[in-house]
């Protein structure tokens, strides 16, 4: 994985069968945790947060 230059980290509490299950499969398809978190939660935000939310947001990181 490349090394990205905004980066923050987000600890969260998750069961530890599905932890373990997820890594698993992450291994499985020669992914990572992290990435496969930051896509479900890019996806989340696309369908859940305000179109307009997003422009902002987006400005303000320009």
């Amino acid at each position: 994985m490349a090394k990205r230059e905004n980066v923050d980290r987000l600890t969260i509490s998750i069961d530890a069968n599905i932890k373990r299950q997820f890594d698993l499969v992450c291994r499985w398809k020669n992914t990572n945790m992290s990435e496969v978190s930051q896509a479900l939660i890019a996806n989340w935000l696309l369908a859940n947060a305000p179109s307009e939310f997003l422009k902002s947001e987006q400005k303000q990181n320009d």
